[in-house]
């Protein structure tokens, strides 16, 4: 009993070393944080209209231009339609395109004056499905956990 109390104690300060060193790494800087544009506003846009008279479709590939008119929905820009470029490079992995109804992540270049320079739907905005699966996940995660329960016979088997 006396060991599992000891090799407890370890364990504990090997998780305290670990918090802090994960801590320390947050806190340093990357050198990318000079990369976000100073005047650029996040924010979520309806797709009201689309238009694909400049895409080329080559076999799966697609490549060209999309025109997306976007109803932005939050943010100081909130109500505002406004119409952006989709840019299609031909890579399938990283292009997205847009149908009306789509909720996408759009990022709005402005001058330091307030006006908007450029409209850029980067995405679709998946963060309401990403929160649904985080909680499936953390649920079927304690489902599993509380299944019938073996009791070990010491800290490292699990026969009983």
């Amino acid at each position: 009993m006396r060991t599992f109390f000891r090799s407890r104690k370890r364990d504990l300060l090997l998780v305290g070393v670990f918090a802090v060193l994960s801590a320390a790494l947050l806190a340093l800087p990357t050198g990318f944080e000079d990369r976000i544009q100073k005047h650029a506003v996040r924010c979520r846009g309806r797709v009201v209209d689309t238009e694909n008279a400049h895409i080329q479709q080559f076999g799966m590939v697609k490549q060209g231009e999309q025109t997306v008119i976007l109803e932005i929905l939050d943010g100081p820009f909130k109500g505002r339609i406004l119409e952006g470029l989709n840019p299609l490079m031909g890579q399938m992995d990283r292009d997205k395109v847009f149908r009306k109804g789509d909720i996408a992540l759009v990022v709005l270049s402005v001058t330091p004056d307030g006006d908007i320079r450029y409209v850029n739907p980067q995405s679709h905005y998946r963060l309401g499905t990403e929160l649904f699966l985080l909680i499936l996940f953390a649920l079927l995660l304690l489902a599993f956990g509380a299944g019938p329960v073996s009791r070990p016979c010491c800290l490292f088997c699990f026969q009983p």
